[in-house]
């Protein structure tokens, strides 16, 4: 198997890395700039990796509502190395767990919104927990 960097291989950031100043969101929280998702990405993405070169394609759930945060964190995911496994906003925890535990998330992200709903799924299933606040609040390590 070749190693790889799945920042440096990801297209999308180096697209995206032409248009910076462009707007790239406009949600109910704000209009942000392509920088501004490519700077809250690459924190995610270091908060993800701890260390790390890679999450060798580790499955990555996240429940965020829709906006600015959800994005950020999809792609940081994605520049991470990591699958990103969306939860629904509107479903009831038995089928927040079933999607868990079915795509073998490692990884458990929450909104504040729903600590108190995902934190227990994770402990059970012995997943690393982190809030989307602590996740923006990363310091970046080397990414474009």
């Amino acid at each position: 198997m070749v190693e790889r960097s799945p920042i440096a291989g990801l297209h999308l950031v180096s697209r995206v890395q032409l248009h910076a100043v462009r707007t790239g969101i406009i949600a109910a929280e704000g209009v942000f700039t392509f920088r501004q998702l490519l700077d809250a990405s690459a924190k995610i993405a270091s908060c993800l990796l701890d260390g790390a070169n890679d999450l060798q394609e580790k499955r990555v759930a996240f429940l965020i509502p829709p906006g600015f945060q959800y994005v950020a964190t999809q792609w940081g995911i994605w520049r991470a190395g990591g699958v990103a496994v969306p939860l629904g906003v509107s479903q009831p925890q038995p089928e927040l767990e079933y999607v868990i535990n079915d795509s073998d998330a490692e990884i458990v992200i929450a909104h504040p919104d729903f600590v108190e709903i995902l934190r227990p799924l994770a402990a059970a299933r012995n997943a690393k927990f982190l809030i989307t606040t602590e996740t923006l609040q990363a310091a970046t390590t080397t990414l474009p």
